[in-house]
């Protein structure tokens, strides 16, 4: 298996869990780890990778899977007259009830932690729906 990176190095934002278990895959050989690297092309059972040095390498494969990553559109929201921190790109919003400096507007899930949006998943994320019906029906 072979992991392609644009990135010279991994990303901060790998969920600590997941992170150790990648090292050592890539330590033990099992994954190939590709920095510093883009796809120039795809073929039927071929890839072709731009290294760091430029050069063009031609990569068997049974299957790709495109992970590109993900950033919400803020646009939206600004549209909407929801603040946006240029810092985070979160979305500005009451902790504990979600919702936003517009009343009646909330928000929910990873589009909350913005370009750190690996602070939300499942497990903290699903409070929110909670929060924002505790918060319209008036009950703590």
């Amino acid at each position: 298996m072979r992991v392609v990176h644009r990135g010279d190095t991994l990303s901060t934002g790998i969920k600590y869990w997941i992170l150790p278990d990648f090292e050592n895959r890539v330590k033990d050989g099992s994954i190939t780890l590709s920095t510093g690297t883009t796809v120039s092309e795809f073929k039927t059972d071929v890839t072709l990778l731009r290294g760091p040095s430029g050069a063009t390498t031609e990569h068997a494969n049974d299957a790709v899977f495109t992970l590109i990553g993900y950033e919400a559109d803020t646009r939206f929201l600004g549209g909407c007259g929801i603040a946006v921190d240029p810092a985070t790109g979160a979305p500005v919003h009451d902790p504990a009830t979600m919702e936003t400096g517009v009343k009646g507007l909330y928000v929910a899930g990873g589009m909350v932690g913005g370009r750190f949006n690996n602070k939300i998943f499942i497990e903290n994320g699903r409070r929110h729906g909670g929060m924002i019906v505790r918060s319209i029906t008036g009950r703590a």
